[in-house]
This record gives C-alpha cells, structure tokens and sequence, in this order.
C-alpha cells in the first residue's frame, strides 16, 4: 500500500504528503472517494495540491464519475471559458534549472487554481504553462462573465508578484475570456489524461483571445462584454481576424472592475418607469415616517432574483427627495467570508461621497459627533483594510469596531432621518450579521429605517426583533407585465406576437426586460437572437439553483423538464416523487394542492433552460420513457391523453407511434367537434404516413385522410377537399376494397357535383355504394345513396327523378337505423 500510495503522489510531484497519508491508512481504494476537506484534514494545506490530487483520484475511478461531484454527462451550457498563458515560459525553461523551472510552473499552477475556485470557476486543464477554466460548470451563476473577469484581472496580479527562482524576472499572464453556447461535461480522455471537454467555437475564440492578448492583460469577447457590461471598464482594441472565424471579432481589453453588484447601479440612466408597486412604495412611506416618529422600524424586502426589489427601493429613494440621510451597504457573493464586507463597502460609499463634496472623512465623522479616539480608528481601519490598530489589544478590536459601526448609524439617525439600505443580505458575511442583528435590537435606534433587501431562502437571525415586518414582492399581473415588456421592446408591432413569451417569463421583471431586450437585439451588436426566448444574460440565473441539487434531484428535475411545465410524478419512474421535498426546498417546483402527485414548475423559463440543456439524444430517450410510462399509467384509456402522447412520441422521434395518436388525438376533436383541432392532428398523421412520411402504415393515412375530407366538405372547401382525396386514392386502394375507399369515393363524388361535373359525381358515388354493399357495411353505402339522391333530385331525369320519393324515405330509414352516422 505504501508503495503504491508513495508512486501516486510522486507522480504528481506531491511526494511530500505520503507520510500523511500512510499514517492514516489512505489506500488506493479510498482515493476516488476523498473530499476536499478530508484533504485539508490529512494537511494539503495548498489549494493546487488538493485540486490535482482531487483530479488524479477522479481518474482512478473513473466509472464512478468525477471527484467534484458533477456529471459525466454532457449538457448544453451557456459557459464563459477563460485561457490563461504564462508569458516566456520557454525562456524560462532554457534560463532556470529543471526543478527551478518545475517549481515556477506549479507556483503558477497553483495561482490560477485560487483565483478560479474563489470565484467559483473550474479548472478544465493543465496544458504545461497554461490553463483552461470554466465559469458556468459545474455549477452556474449569475454572474458567470463577470466572475472570470474577476479572476483574470486578479491572476494578473498575483502571477506579476510571485518569486522567480534565480532572480530570472518577473512572471507575467496573458489572458482570454469569452461567453457562449458550448456542449461540456463529457469525460474525454483516459487515466490522467482524462478531462471535462467544452465542445463549440468558443473555446477556440478564448484561446485565441489569449494569444493577443498584451502579457499582464486580460482580453474579452463580444459576448463577454456584453454580458459584463457595466460590470467593468474597456478598452476597444477594434475587430481582428483570427484563424478559422469567418468574419472579424470585436475584442476588449479589461481596464478595471467596478466593483458594483447592483444592476441598477450599473445602468442608472437606462431605468423605465416603475411598473406597479405603487402599494409597497406606499409600505416603505408610512415605515419612514413611523421611523421619523421615533419608532423602532425595519423593513424586509423579499422576492426572488429579479422580482425588482432594488427597483423599488430606487424608485423610493428617488421620490424621498433630501427629505432623509441614505446610507447604502452591498453585499457581495464573493465576500462572504470577509468580516465586516457589507459595512465596509457602506462606509467607502460613504467616503466617495464625503470625497466628491470636497471633504475628508475623518472631518465629516467628528463633526457628526463620533469619538475621534474611540470610533474613528475603527472605522478607518475597515476603509483602509489595516488588520490592526497600533497599541490596541487584537481581542478588543473586533468589539470596538461594531460598537464604531453602530455609533456610525445612529448618530446619523439623531441628526436627520436616515434610511440604512442593505441589498443582497443573502450574501451577507457574519460579522456583518452581528452588527445587523444587534442594530435591528437596539432600543436606542432612533430616527432610523432599516430596509434590508434579500431572497427568500435567506433567514434574518433577527426576524423576532421588535419593529420587523416583512414586504414580500409577488410577480406583476399580466396588465403590468405586457406593459413592462412594451417599455422595452424597440418594436411596438411585435408585442402580441411575443404573449408567449410575456407568459413564460411568469410577472419577473428581470425576465421580461431582458426577454423584450433579446428580441430588440441590433444584428450589428452581435448574433441574432434564437427562437427559445431565453436570453444569455439569464442563463445562468436560471440554471444557478439547478446546479445546487443533488444529483438524483438533477435527473428527476431533468425529466420533469421533458413533460412541461406542469408533471405528475408518476410519469418520472420508480420513487419519482423521493426527492421532490428537494425540488421544493430550492425553489424550483411546487406543489399542485388540488392535484395530487401534481407539481408545477415555479418559472416556466426555468423548465425551458433546463429542457434547453439536454443534449437531443437525451431529450429523445426522455421523451420515449415518459411515452411509454404515460401508456402504461393510461392502458386502454390512451384516448383520455392521446394529444399528450402524440406530443412525446414526436420529440422522442417515434414516428409510427405520433401517427397512430396523433389520429386518435383527431377523432377525439372531431367527436367534440373542434375542427381546428381535429385537421391539425389528421395532418400531422398524414404528413407521416403520406408519400414523403417516414410511417409505412396505408391504413392510418386512410383513416386520416377520410376525416380529414370531411372536415374539409362541412367548412365548403370542396376544391381542397376533392383534392386531398384524389391524390391518396390509387394508395388507399392497395389495401383493396375497404371502407376507405367507399368513404374517399364518396368525397370525391360531392366535389365533383358541386363542380358540376355530374358525371363523373355520379359514377364515383355508385362506385362507392358497391363497395359499401359488398362489405355489408351500411354507413358506406348510407353515405353514397345519400349523395347519390341529393345529385338527383338535381340533375335526375326520368325513372331517377320519379323514384326520388320512395329513394328518399329508404335513405332516411337506413339512417335512423344508423343513428345518422
């Protein structure tokens, strides 16, 4: 065991760990089954380490999937991939020693192993001096785009300040980052060579952003910038061509971040008007003035991502005038673990403000009434980021710095009314927290309203607080949703085309302005648009919660995606209804009370974007499944869902089976007389068993074919009617002489009388009634006499027409007898 637990980890150039792991009885065998956290247990302090022995673990047990977790299945992503490049690493090779030049490549390793994993990106692959990393995959987010920028401009920096042994200079990256449509999560590769492939043109654009890319810069795509934008600074370095790209590509430089996590902040001049509300903006006016009156108020405001819950606090804010103090705090999702992160970005808000006035801080808090001794230091170490205060004990610092921060607010609150405005608290770090808590409690706050801004699955630890209320956003109703989109859409023709996708976007405002944005998209800006209705910029909105489940939630939400918005558990297999708790609990789906093992998916954009992110063989094998469950759950009452079974057997490409309920799904419409109903389903059948159809079945075209002239003959398209019969005649007729083909017969008869082409009416209505005879079959032949009399008393002469009468009451006795069929 030793021995081979030794060669493992000096493969990997870790040797130093195999007394850790000999120690604690690590074998080969309980490698592909390790943690991260059992790694830093055993002592892999380092970042780079854990992650390559993670990999190389994965690889041994291969058929078990990856360490992380994630599938080996391959989806359809919207992914950002970034390329990094070490600058002149052969150079370096030829100017350090072999261990010296092996020990730079690690330490470079390394870095950009912690700069991708603290934005919550996934290193891909190792390729010698660079690296591949995704954002978006495993897991999705947001932000994905802007993360990566992050994580570039960040593995700029920290390569520029790593040690090159020898004094050979200084190390610099090149990097390249671009957004689009991939397939990844398939394990290509074998042994230690195996790896999560992203298939597409854009990992071939990032790599070759990389490669302009000025050493120490960060180069980005168009669709990069677009989804980052406002997010960062750029540089336009104009359209390049690059090898195997058609057309020139528009590429930026990264010049800095902004730092802000607020859309709105990012497009402040770009905001319509508030749709709605108009009752949470009157909750949050008698909350302030509840505050003014000295009262202890605080104001959650809750709703799901993009609900617009920092709308209408802008919208607010705006209309307040001067007439209060704002003071702003921004959680971040990647400072979570930053002590104090929420108040430090409201305090340097608050000095750029001071700044841009023309003042100092220091001055402006000493004249507001806070200590110059006991407050201030505190406060201008959280700005300036000192870990300490000279001759302070470190255990009284964190103390005395929320003490500072709590003295900081309600001072503010004495002086004027003050509205403290905390977005994102589902970020929020815990220090922060604390702060928070003991602020919403204190009785001494006066003058000051809290409005604290969160997601649903986040828990205020000061939700029993006096003075805590809650102002829960629900979606806008369809009126203000249509008008919402209309304020966004550059054409106002196309607002009743686009009700569809007004409905899918289910009253999110978010959703609907960046769906009336993805259909006004300029071409020159970029690609057209597809026909989902799902624009990049919520992709990864939409697939973040998904990511989160576990994977016997994934599949079951993956098939849930295959059924439609709405699904009975049933249809999902053996313990279809296990993890549902879970599905829950995420918000993804919820439970249909009145229908028992109903659930409904809470976003029907949410349903898209997963169904979107199959690959079409796993789509089709869905489908098929939940065919032949739904056949099962319905066994000789596939009537009651033939539209629904048609409908799956389609995507499951199962044409014989889409043909044979697609005519069932016809006859049902055509008995409750929805002709409109009725024609499309007999289409669809004839369109698959038809001449070019994939279907070889001449019986189910008979039978589409015959409804389908009749339904013609009672909307008076006779033309169309006689037609469609006439052209599957000689086919219908090889099955020989069967009612069909009396029925075809005597469709095509009353369009040829009413062409008046009597001759030819009246012989194709005797053939008809020939056939009905010799099968015996009464309605056929009622059918033909019927026809044949109405032609007749029309054109009959003679013996004919003196027989009408008689004829007449023979016809209407074999149809009562029929039941008029």
């Amino acid at each position: 065991m030793t021995e081979q637990i030794s060669e493992f980890l000096s493969a990997l150039d870790l040797s130093q760990h195999v007394p850790a792991f000999v120690e604690n009885d690590v074998d080969m065998d309980l490698l592909p089954s390790l943690s991260d956290a059992d790694l830093r247990e055993l002592g892999v302090d380092k970042l780079g380490h854990r992650k390559r022995i993670l990999a190389a673990a994965a690889a041994l047990g291969s058929t078990e999937g990856p360490a992380d977790g994630t599938s080996a299945r391959a989806q359809r992503r919207l992914l950002t991939l970034m390329f990094a490049d070490l600058v002149g690493s052969t150079a370096l090779s030829t100017r350090l020693s072999l261990e010296g030049y092996r020990k730079t490549i690690r330490d470079f390793q390394d870095a950009v192993s912690e700069e991708v994993e603290s934005y919550g990106g996934f290193v891909a692959k190792f390729l010698g001096d660079g690296v591949l990393a995704y954002f978006g995959y495993p897991q999705s987010h947001e932000d994905d785009a802007e993360r990566a920028i992050q994580a570039g401009l960040a593995l700029v920096k920290q390569i520029g300040e790593l040690t090159v042994p020898d004094g050979a200079g200084r190390l610099e990256v090149r990097v390249g980052i671009e957004t689009g449509l991939v397939v990844v999560g398939e394990i290509v590769g074998r042994g230690a060579a195996q790896e999560h492939s992203a298939l597409g043109s854009t990992p071939n654009l990032a790599a070759r952003l990389q490669t302009v890319a000025e050493p120490g810069s960060v180069v980005v795509g168009p669709a990069c910038r677009r989804l980052s934008d406002g997010a960062a600074d750029f540089e336009t370095l104009g359209p390049h061509v690059f090898k195997g790209f058609n057309d020139p590509v528009p590429i930026w430089r990264v010049v800095r971040f902004s730092g802000s996590y607020d859309r709105l902040e990012r497009r402040q001049g770009d905001l319509a008007p508030l749709i709605g509300r108009e009752h949470e903006i009157g909750a949050l006016e008698a909350a302030l003035s509840r505050a003014r009156l000295g009262a202890l108020v605080t104001t959650h405001v809750i709703g799901e991502p993009g609900i617009g819950k920092s709308r209408l606090l802008r919208e607010f804010i705006t209309r307040q005038g001067e007439a209060f103090t704002l003071l702003i705090g921004q959680c971040s999702p990647h400072a979570r673990t930053t002590a104090f992160h929420l108040f430090i970005d409201l305090l340097r808000r608050f000095r750029d403000t001071v700044v841009a006035e023309g003042g100092s801080l220091e001055d402006r808090l000493v004249e507001a009434g806070l200590d110059r001794d006991r407050h201030i230091p505190y406060l201008r170490r959280l700005v300036e980021l000192k870990a300490s205060i000279p001759g302070v004990d470190p255990d009284l610092i964190g103390s005395r710095t929320r003490e500072a921060l709590s003295e900081f607010i309600k001072i503010h609150g004495r002086l004027k009314p003050t509205v403290l405005y905390l977005n994102d608290l589902h970020w929020i770090d815990e220090r922060s927290s604390n702060v928070l808590d003991g602020l919403v409690r204190d009785p001494h706050r006066r003058g000051v309203l809290i409005v604290a801004a969160f997601r649903p699955e986040f828990s205020a630890p000061w939700m029993d607080a006096p003075g805590v209320e809650e102002l829960v956003l629900e979606p806008l109703s369809t009126s203000e949703a249509v008008q919402l989109f209309r304020d966004h859409l550059a054409d106002q023709g196309t607002v009743a085309d686009m009700m569809p996708f007004i409905e899918r976007a289910g009253g999110n405002p978010l959703f609907l302005e960046e769906i009336a944005r993805h259909f006004s998209h300029e071409p020159s800006e970029g690609p057209v648009p597809d026909s989902s209705g799902i624009p990049e910029t919520l992709a990864g909105l939409l697939m973040q919660r998904v990511d989160r489940l576990s994977p016997e939630a994934r599949q079951l939400v993956e098939r849930a995606s295959v059924i439609g918005r709405e699904f009975d558990t049933r249809l999902l297999g053996d313990g279809g209804g296990r993890h549902m708790a879970e599905l829950e609990q995420s918000g993804i789906v919820q439970a249909l009370p009145e229908q028992p093992d109903h659930f409904k998916f809470q976003h029907a954009l949410v349903q898209q974007v997963i169904y979107e992110s199959l690959l079409s063989e796993d789509r089709r094998r869905l489908h098929d499944d939940v065919a032949r469950r739904l056949e099962d759950l319905h066994a000789g009452q596939e009537v009651e869902v033939a539209e629904f079974l048609a409908q799956q057997s389609e995507a499951a490409g199962n044409a014989i089976a889409t043909a044979r309920y697609a005519l069932m799904a016809g006859n049902k419409a055509l008995d409750l007389f929805g002709l409109r109903d009725a024609q499309e389903w007999f289409q669809k059948c004839i369109d698959l068993t038809g001449p070019a159809g994939e279907v070889d079945d001449i019986l189910l075209l008979a039978r589409a074919v015959v409804n389908q002239t009749q339904i013609l003959c009672w909307n008076g398209d006779f033309p169309a009617m006689t037609e469609l019969a006439q052209s599957h005649l000689a086919r219908v007729q090889t099955l020989g002489e069967i009612e069909e083909v009396s029925r075809l017969l005597t469709w095509i008869g009353e369009g040829y009388m009413h062409a008046t082409r009597y001759a030819d009416a009246r012989q194709a209505f005797d053939r008809a009634q020939a056939i009905g005879e010799k099968l015996g079959d009464e309605s056929s032949v009622g059918y033909a006499k019927g026809l044949r009399l109405w032609l007749d008393s029309i054109v009959g002469e003679g013996e004919a027409f003196d027989a009408l009468p008689s004829r007449s009451t023979s016809v209407e006795a074999l149809g009562r007898h029929l039941g008029d069929r």
